[in-house]
């Protein structure tokens, strides 16, 4: 399996699901460059994280996430409702909560321990916005 599989069978509710081997640095390219792609061709979608394998992420990576999420935020904002990420592990859950309270997203965003429950946080986007 890639690093990361973009389901897009639910449009416009689109699904990342990750693996649960730690990426190669050439994976993890491709995965910027494949939700970079997607990011510039989709606009009005809420996209659910899937994040309920244990994938570790080294801190060279998360950082040229970061960079990358940086460098490309206005791409991303202009693309989405919203962005939701599914953390069954209730201490996962918290440091990510505790992330963005130090750097909120500007996008709607949200937490959720369940795949339902995200996926139905995203059809309220979407319908929200129809």
């Amino acid at each position: 399996m890639a690093y990361a599989i973009i389901d897009k069978s639910r449009h416009p509710i689109v699904v990342v699901e990750f693996g649960e081997n730690e990426p190669s640095e050439q994976e993890f390219d491709n995965y910027l460059k494949s939700i970079f792609d997607f990011y510039t061709k989709n606009k009005g979608v809420v996209v659910v994280y899937d994040l309920r394998k244990p994938t570790y992420v080294s801190n060279r990576l998360r950082i040229k996430m970061g960079k990358w999420l940086k460098d490309n935020l206005d791409l991303v904002n202009s693309s989405v409702y919203g962005v939701t990420y599914v953390v069954p592990r209730f201490l996962q859950r918290s440091l990510l909560k505790a992330v963005f309270v130090v750097q909120k997203p500007i996008w709607a965003h949200q937490i959720f321990a369940t795949f339902d429950d995200a996926i139905a946080w995203a059809e309220e986007k979407i319908d929200h916005h129809k």
